[in-house]
């Protein structure tokens, strides 16, 4: 039997192919921060503290582990070159654990420059929180998309922090404390792309609405699914929330008996404001409420209170009616 011929070309293709293989396998590592990010430093763009010992580069993921990562501590645009960077994760020792509101700070983004800019093409929140070690009347940016994990994440402020990414996920977020309630002091969602579908607790330790503020942005967008008859994400807690962007209610799964309603809002203990620039997709405005039929009802929300409702639709001859009422005052307008 003769032995299979291999030319030393073909020998040496395979070879080259297998080591290549080996060292892309071996580039692509997991790595995670050590300690916390000295006062001045920071692992955003530099070896810092991470177990690699070098800056993070493309083809590799990373975690803070549950250790504070600091931003560059001038003013400017930094991107992070890693595939992905985790806030909170696991520290090797158990895994990652559910987001508390008394979750110290260290376990955190935090923006460490008036002015910054920090874009992470593929941000995963995993029990961890973002925030800034500035001040009132200074701002700061983050960009690039967000994957808030089942453990969920937070925001806090102690100066505007603009999130221009776009926010993914289904589980929880927090909007912290921001220690003096201050006015500047506030997180602002700017995206238009935001696709999360959880809910958002506002929260405080000082029983104050002022101490939490939330702000959506003109030309934003929030997502809400509305099921079964109480049944639908939310925003609630205590703090100060400020409507200027589109809410976007997925209706297709939504009970239709008349009388159901949904607390999209819990404007019992938020306070709330809606902007001229406010709207919900596919409704339209009538004073306070906002209204869309479908399923074979009439979903009808009210900036007085927060609330969706379920109502029968008008028949065709109120409708009539309501317009001849309507012309008949107008007229009678005109005459005087």
């Amino acid at each position: 039997m003769k032995r299979p011929f291999f030319a030393p070309q073909i020998v040496t293709v395979l070879f080259v192919a297998a080591m290549m293989l080996t060292m892309s396998i071996a580039s692509h590592a997991q790595y995670v921060m050590t300690a916390n990010d000295a006062i001045g430093a920071s692992s955003f763009n530099s070896a810092g503290t991470w177990n690699s010992g070098a800056a993070p580069a493309p083809g590799n993921t990373y975690s803070t582990a549950h250790w504070l990562l600091r931003s560059p501590a001038t003013a400017g645009s930094y991107t992070f070159a890693g595939d992905s960077l985790t806030i909170g994760g696991t520290d090797g020792t158990g895994g990652a654990q559910p987001f508390s509101p008394v979750t110290a700070n260290n376990d955190a983004l935090i923006f460490k420059a008036n002015g910054v800019t920090l874009t992470v093409n593929n941000l995963i929140l995993d029990g961890g929180q973002i925030r800034d070690g500035n001040g009132d009347g200074q701002n700061a940016h983050l960009a690039g998309n967000i994957s808030v994990t089942a453990n969920g994440g937070a925001f806090l402020a102690q100066e505007t922090n603009w999130i221009d990414a776009a926010i993914s996920g289904s589980s929880v977020i927090y909007i912290g404390d921001n220690g003096s309630g201050g006015a500047t002091r506030q997180i602002v969602f700017t995206s238009p792309a935001n696709s999360f579908l959880g809910n958002i607790v506002m929260t405080n330790t000082h029983n104050n609405v002022a101490y939490s503020r939330l702000i959506l942005a003109p030309g934003s967008l929030w997502n809400f699914t509305i099921g079964a008859n109480g049944v639908n994400n939310s925003i609630s807690g205590q703090g100060t929330l400020q409507l200027n962007g589109t809410l976007s209610f997925n209706l297709s799964g939504a009970d239709n008996t008349v009388g159901d309603s949904w607390t999209i809002i819990n404007q019992t203990t938020l306070s709330v404001s809606y902007g001229s620039s406010f709207a919900i997709n596919g409704f339209t405005q009538n004073g306070t409420f906002w209204d869309t039929t479908a399923n074979g009802v009439t979903y009808q929300f009210d900036t007085a209170t927060g609330i969706l409702s379920a109502l029968p639709v008008p028949e065709p001859s109120t409708l009539a009616l309501c317009g001849l009422g309507l012309a008949g005052l107008v007229a009678w307008k005109r005459r005087k």
